[in-house]
């Protein structure tokens, strides 16, 4: 990402190119001590996904690590971005995320909107926080074209169960590795051909 940073103030056709790569991929880990250099690396990721207005998107891979500095702007940051990218139609996501010990990340309902997504992945890191569903996902789709799930380290609610049993009906797999869960209900589920715990 900081390479295609650089490239993108050369000129505006350089400019052009950065912004209309299909994939993107945005990782803070080499700058979690260097806060001058992560806030800039965070603040051109907004702005590029900004500037794609509605550009289709083939994947998006967030990483983001709990740092010593602002992490309730870096969450609203993330937040921000899962925003922007499903403007962009993008078809895959992978979310590696750090949360605070016992903190709540709920997924935007804008994700829920999103009807191209195919296949979602998420990675907490040593199942810190806790993935909570939309109280309400109302009349939305709630991903009902997702086909890929993987979620690693994730700490899931109750919820969870009821949601993919509702609205995720073209789900093919299912892959929850090293995940806490409790009382999960799925009561209609079917997916063909893995289901991986």
């Amino acid at each position: 990402m900081e390479d295609i940073s650089r490239l993108s103030v050369v000129s505006k056709r350089c400019r052009q190119l950065c912004i209309s790569t299909p994939s993107l991929s945005f990782d803070v880990i080499p700058y979690r001590t260097d806060e001058r250099k992560r806030a800039q690396l965070m603040n051109y990721f907004e702005r590029l996904l900004f500037l794609r207005k509605g550009m289709d998107t083939q994947d998006c891979h967030i990483r983001c690590l709990e740092s010593s500095f602002n992490f309730a702007e870096e969450e609203y940051r993330v937040l921000s971005w899962l925003h922007n990218a499903v403007m962009c139609n993008f078809k895959q996501l992978v979310l590696d995320v750090n949360l605070k010990r016992g903190s709540d990340f709920v997924l935007p309902s804008c994700l829920f909107r999103c009807k191209s997504l195919d296949s979602l992945t998420m990675r907490f890191t040593n199942r810190t926080g806790i993935l909570k569903i939309p109280s309400s996902i109302g009349g939305t789709s709630g991903l009902s074209f997702l086909k890929y799930l993987k979620m690693k380290s994730v700490r899931i609610e109750e919820r969870f169960g009821e949601w993919i049993s509702s609205y995720c009906k073209s789900l093919e797999e299912l892959s929850l590795t090293d995940t806490l869960y409790t009382g999960l209900g799925f009561s209609a589920l079917h997916i063909d051909p893995v289901l991986v715990f």
